[in-house]
């Protein structure tokens, strides 16, 4: 899948969202003065933007790791190993596998035999995790 370059509808959206919450903490708060208008507004963008990060904080969690390769764990089984590897980061899932995990969002399976076998990648850190080729 390629990268789609540009703005989205999507994109326009949120740049609503964002300044209709401006004008809704403006007419909420009802500052006086210049400073305060342009504080309350700034302040009224910033909350969609935290339930942004927040949510995006959340999946960002939930997708860090592909599930297994037993089908048994997810995200949150898996534990950082002091394995040393020039590929990447090692990590042992509850079922006792070790993978590699590379900073090019590439998952690896590392064998007792010490060979290294691609298993999942993807193309960016919020994306799916998809079967390496």
């Amino acid at each position: 899948m390629k990268r789609q370059r540009g703005y989205t509808i999507f994109h326009v959206i949120a740049v609503c969202i964002i300044l209709y919450f401006g004008g809704i903490a403006q007419r909420i708060f009802m500052p006086d003065g210049f400073v305060a208008n342009i504080a309350v507004f700034l302040i009224g963008c910033g909350i969609p933007i935290l339930f942004y990060k927040i949510a995006w904080g959340v999946v960002e969690f939930v997708t860090k790791f592909p599930i297994c390769r037993k089908h048994r764990c997810r995200t949150w089984h898996y534990r950082r190993e002091l394995l040393s590897s020039q590929e990447g980061t090692c990590y042992r899932c509850r079922c006792g596998d070790v993978y590699i995990r590379t900073s090019k969002n590439e998952f690896k399976i590392l064998n007792a035999d010490g060979s290294i076998e691609p298993y999942m990648t993807r193309w960016d850190a919020r994306a799916r995790w998809h079967p390496a080729k």
